[in-house]
């Protein structure tokens, strides 16, 4: 599929940096029916996967984390929001040994756009302002 088309990549360390977090929720609790849902799954998912602990043993998380937002950076990079930036980077697909795909930078790799960067405060502005919007 990378050698046919030239997706944008969207790296988990920029998910990392895009979360939903405790401020969030009195928002999307007034919001529509998708909002407060999205409220009520985070608070949930939250308990359920033991982000307590996720926050006390990493400190550059934000301290009101409730999950990351893996498919909304992906989607918002995807469609060009304009808190991302992309890059044009020289990266092989590789094969791991336990048969999982993962990229390496390597000069002379096809050149594959990624997403370099987030301004994560930007993207929750953006995020909030569409999903309230629903």
């Amino acid at each position: 599929m990378f050698e046919r088309l030239n997706p944008l990549i969207v790296p988990l360390r920029t998910c990392f940096e895009v979360t939903l977090r405790r401020v969030d929720i009195p928002a999307l609790e007034v919001g529509g029916r998708l909002a407060r849902l999205i409220a009520l799954q985070g608070q949930l998912q939250c308990a359920a996967n033991g982000f307590e602990r996720l926050i006390r043993d990493n400190s550059a998380l934000p301290r009101d984390i409730l999950n990351f937002h893996w498919d909304p950076c992906a989607c918002g990079g995807a469609l060009g929001w304009e808190c991302f930036e992309t890059a044009e980077v020289a990266l092989d697909l590789m094969e791991e040994a336990d048969g999982s795909l993962a990229f390496e930078e390597r000069e002379g790799a096809p050149k594959r756009q990624i997403v370099a960067n987030v301004d994560a405060e930007r993207f929750r502005a953006m995020w909030l302002e569409r999903v309230l919007r629903v």
